[in-house]
């Protein structure tokens, strides 16, 4: 899987918010306590999907639509960018990534990856891009 990461003068080692988004039509906001998570473990997700081994041991089907949508990218070599938004505080980076999903939601309504995945493990629909 190949990205383009962009660090945005946000402090890699310390709490942050980040955006993925995948050919400029399809978002993903998450949150993380370092840089290199979000680095790391979507570009390892990407290549079990491809040998075909499960997200983990006790939850074999739980990757998520994100992953089946970096996958897709990755075949058809779409553009991919991890950007860091901003850093926050450890303990408000989930009421923080809420917020951010908010604020994305709404400028971005069903090509925003994170509405098909709250409250389904392993659940993965095709979601309705951004109209041309």
């Amino acid at each position: 899987m190949k990205f383009s990461f962009l660090e945005n003068g946000v402090n890699p080692d310390e709490p942050l918010l980040y955006r993925i988004t995948i050919g400029a039509k399809l978002f993903y906001v998450g949150c993380a306590m370092r840089a290199n998570r979000p680095k790391k473990h979507y570009e390892r997700n990407v290549s079990r999907m491809e040998l075909g081994k499960p997200y983990r041991k006790n939850n074999p089907e739980g990757f998520r639509t994100i992953h089946h949508e970096l996958l897709n990218a990755t075949r058809k070599g779409e553009e991919i960018v991890i950007e860091l938004l901003r850093n926050v505080s450890a303990a408000e980076r989930f009421v923080e990534e809420k917020k951010e999903i908010g604020i994305h939601r709404k400028l971005h309504g069903a090509a925003l990856l994170n509405a098909t995945d709250v409250g389904k493990k392993g659940a993965h629909k095709s979601p309705v891009a951004l109209k041309e």
